[in-house]
């Protein structure tokens, strides 16, 4: 099931005509935060906290207030903090949002989305 908060602890049953025995492990990632989004020569750096755990990060963007957002970069590494989007443009305001991710049994489990940071572009 991949639409798990990490928030809330799931029980699951199995039934049919075998006997099926697992351990199940609570799985957890911390929620992402935006520590600060800093404007410099057409570009920003947006900064997180580290997430105890995480194997990485995505990074979402939306311009204006009428577009969807969409992933500007995946870190694949949770000790990578931060990404500086370049080549924006000049005076336009851009929104930022950012979650972690750990990868169990190879698939990807998400923290929820930190706070929406906005900025100008300088």
């Amino acid at each position: 099931n991949k639409k798990l908060s990490d928030k809330k602890e799931y029980r699951f049953c199995v039934k049919g005509n075998k006997t099926v025995s697992a351990k199940f492990k609570k799985i957890k990632v911390g929620t992402s935060k935006i520590t600060k989004v800093i404007a410099k020569n057409k570009g920003l750096k947006v900064s997180w906290k580290k997430v105890s755990g995480a194997n990485g990060y995505e990074v979402y963007r939306k311009s204006g207030s009428s577009v969807k957002y969409s992933i500007v970069q995946t870190v694949t590494s949770g000790n990578t903090l931060s990404y500086t989007n370049k080549k924006l443009v000049k005076n336009s305001k851009y929104y930022y949002k950012v979650r972690a991710y750990r990868i169990v049994n190879g698939e990807k489990i998400y923290s929820s989305f930190s706070t929406v940071k906005q900025i100008k572009c300088k």
